[in-house]
């Protein structure tokens, strides 16, 4: 047995054990080993990418075990900066299953990366049924060798992926595999009516995994699955405000949150009494409830999520450091903590709702609908939530 074949093999029974799938594709796995797309395997040692090309002979069993451990690993790396992804397999695996693709369905993927979902995609779809845009012409040359070497039948496009391909609509599945702040306008309508359209949504700095179904009206309506992590379209229409704020880049911000900023003890110990997963939730509440609602980070490790406002004459902070020992704290004009403590109790008045307990509808920009409890306004749509309970 090769080296990797035990690690593979551990990985889809994990896989298996973790998602209750009990279809055909998590062995597809099997069919499509994951180092066969990447030809670079990169370990960070003291905050620094090093990286070695993956040859069977060359990887050590630890390198194998890392690279069919269930994460996601880099695939192409840029001045130290993750440029692009290849996914967690069992993320994956469960957005396969969740897109309900079956064989002869036409299949888009925005977001080609190093071409293994596209592949995978492929094996479900058959022949000539795969379309997929990538916007990085670096990226698109990895993906177009590894669909070569590994015989995929699937069209490859290099082009921006928020457009999608006209020529080629109608799908019946369209699936994104980078966060977008925007459903666009373009998948709408190149999704067949029944078809479904599956993506990272992107909000504030949140990531939530969504489902849409279009209906005969040519909406789209769906639900929220899970909170999920990816890399950022790259696009023209891309909204930049939705993208998390890096505070490496602010000083003066990175110095108020480290130094600066007080304390909360008592909305602390409230959420000490949640899980992560509870804390999460409490963390969408508060995006789709304020509006000056963002997500901060600092050297990519740690993150924020809270209130901020930069105005001159009401600067201030109220931001929750989402770990396992919830951090509060605040700066500025104390509205903004009283605001995050408010915001709160309202979420326990309302049952402390969770992400399945909304339910989206998705329309042209120039379409509105009636019963909703949540705006969303995007570059060439609009979201409409509603909130179940």
């Amino acid at each position: 047995m090769s080296n990797y074949k035990k690690y593979l093999d551990s990985l889809i029974e994990k896989i298996k054990l973790e998602t209750k799938i009990k279809n055909e594709i998590p062995e597809l796995l099997k069919c499509l080993p994951r180092h066969m797309f990447l030809p670079y395997f990169y370990k960070q040692i003291k905050n620094k990418w090093h990286r070695k090309a993956v040859h069977e002979n060359k990887l050590t069993d630890d390198d194998w075990r890392d690279i069919y451990s269930d994460i996601s690993l880099p695939l192409l790396i840029n001045n130290n900066n993750i440029i692009s992804t290849i996914s967690q397999p069992s993320l994956v695996v469960d957005m396969l299953n969740i897109s309900r693709i079956v064989k002869g369905n036409k299949v888009m993927e925005i977001g080609t990366g190093s071409g293994y979902n596209c592949s995978l995609i492929s094996l479900l779809t058959g022949p000539g049924n795969t379309f997929s845009i990538e916007i990085q012409n670096d990226i698109f040359e990895i993906a177009k060798n590894n669909i070569y070497k590994n015989n995929i039948s699937a069209k490859l496009f290099l082009s921006d992926g928020i457009f999608g391909l006209q020529e080629n609509s109608p799908f019946d599945v369209i699936v994104v595999t980078t966060s977008s702040s925007d459903i666009s306008k373009y998948w709408i309508s190149q999704l067949e009516i029944g078809g479904i359209l599956l993506l990272p949504y992107l909000y504030k700095g949140i990531e939530i995994l969504v489902s849409l179904k279009r209906e005969e009206n040519g909406y789209l309506k769906g639900s929220f699955h899970y909170f999920v992590s990816f890399t950022k379209l790259d696009s023209l229409i891309q909204d930049k405000s939705t993208i998390p704020i890096n505070a490496d880049k602010f000083s003066i911000l990175k110095d108020f949150i480290d130094s600066k900023s007080e304390r909360d003890n008592k909305l602390e110990f409230k959420l000490s009494n949640h899980s992560k997963f509870e804390i999460l939730n409490f963390l969408f509440f508060i995006a789709l409830n304020e509006s000056l609602a963002c997500k901060v980070y600092i050297d990519n490790n740690i993150s924020y999520f809270g209130i901020l406002s930069i105005d001159l004459m009401n600067q201030g902070f109220a931001l929750i450091k989402y770990d396992k020992n919830p951090d509060v704290i605040y700066w500025g004009n104390d509205i903004y903590i009283k605001i995050l403590n408010n915001l709160y109790d309202k979420w326990l008045d309302y049952g402390y709702p969770g992400i399945s307990d909304y339910s989206a509808e998705v329309t042209p920009k120039d379409i509105a609908i009636k019963d909703f409890n949540y705006f969303i306004g995007g570059k060439t749509s609009n979201v409409f939530i509603k909130r179940k309970k």
